[in-house]
Order: structure tokens, then sequence, then C-alpha cells
């Protein structure tokens, strides 16, 4: 999946897709409206009475429809079966909450992960720098080891920097795109 900014700059090449009228509340959520003839739709055929599963084709509609990944949300659900029922309704929200839960929990190690291995880059190619340094005084008379060890050190530290700017930044795209879509607020309509 790639991250809201690269999605953007996909759809910014095709006009008609980018410019498309995204509807907002009056608390400023983007609305997301998800049409379905019968809850049976939504779930997937995996799902048990007890463990419930998000279908993964509405899944990535939910996803797609969540390009710009910087708004609040507002799920706007019509479905007939779901009207009067606030226990079925109960069940589906949870089902999309812990759906893009286990994903947000997955984001956020992998944005920490990024944290992590970045310092320890650092760490490591500031140490190996430094004995790299410490053998080239003319004492020491071995130019090709110590030239090696230098390279390898400016290896670690641009993995260090490669991961904290690069890396990290898209982690934590993900992470929000993630958070929001739990985070939503949700509306039962029926247009029947």
């Amino acid at each position: 999946m790639s991250t809201p900014f690269k999605r953007i700059k996909e759809l910014k090449k095709n006009d008609k897709t980018y410019n498309k009228n995204y509807e907002f509340n009056e608390d400023n959520k983007l609305i997301i409206h998800i049409e379905l003839n019968n809850i049976n739709e939504a779930y997937s055929h995996f799902s048990s009475k007890n463990d419930y599963r998000l279908n993964s084709e509405l899944k990535d509609y939910i996803e797609k429809e969540n390009i710009i990944g910087i708004h609040d949300l507002h799920f706007q659900i019509n479905c007939p079966d779901l009207v009067n029922h606030l226990e079925e309704q109960d069940i589906f929200i949870k089902t999309i909450q812990t759906t893009f839960l286990d994903e947000r929990h997955i984001c956020y190690k992998k944005y920490r992960m990024c944290n992590l291995k970045s310092l320890l880059f650092f760490i490591f190619g500031f140490i190996v720098l430094s004995i790299s340094i410490i053998g080239q005084l003319p004492s020491i008379d071995m130019p090709v080891i110590f030239s090696s060890i230098e390279i390898l050190a400016w290896v670690f530290m641009w993995e260090a920097i490669d991961g904290f700017f690069l890396q990290r930044p898209e982690a934590f795209a993900k992470y929000i795109h993630k958070a929001k879509l739990t985070e939503s607020t949700y509306e039962f309509v029926s247009n029947k």
C-alpha cells in the first residue's frame, strides 16, 4: 500500500480522480459513504459469529476513500439491515475499528523500529568512525584497513539518516492514516 503522500502525488497526475469533490460534514470531517444491500456484504466469508472480519473489498474501498489522510472521518452507512438494529450496528463498528486498530499497531511498531534502527546505526557508525580516525594516527600504519573501516562507518551513518529522515516520516504517515480510520464517527442511514 502506498502512503497518503504518494497516493496524492499519483492522483494529481490524473486530474479527473484528484479533483473529486470530497464531501465534509459540519464538523469538517470527511464523509465516506458505504452502500450495502445487506450486512453480509460487509463481512468476509471467513468470519464466524464471535469473530467478524471485514470484507477485503470494503476495507480497500475505505482506505482509498480516505486518500487525503489528514481529515477526521465520518462514515455514512446505508444498509437496511443496520438501520434499526443497535446490536448489529455495534458489531459492524467494532469490526471496522478492530480491523484498522490491528494495522495501526503494526504501523506504530514500524515507526518505533525506524527510530530505534536510526539511533543504533548512528551510534554504531559514530563508534566505527571514531575507530577509523584513531587508526589514522601516524603511529599506526594500516591505511587500507582503516580506510575500509571509514567507508563502513559512513554506510552506517547514511543508514541512520535514511531511516530517520526518509523511512520514519513514511511510517508515521501510515500510522496517522490508520489512526484516522480507527477514530472515526458513524451514522446509519436508510435511503430505501
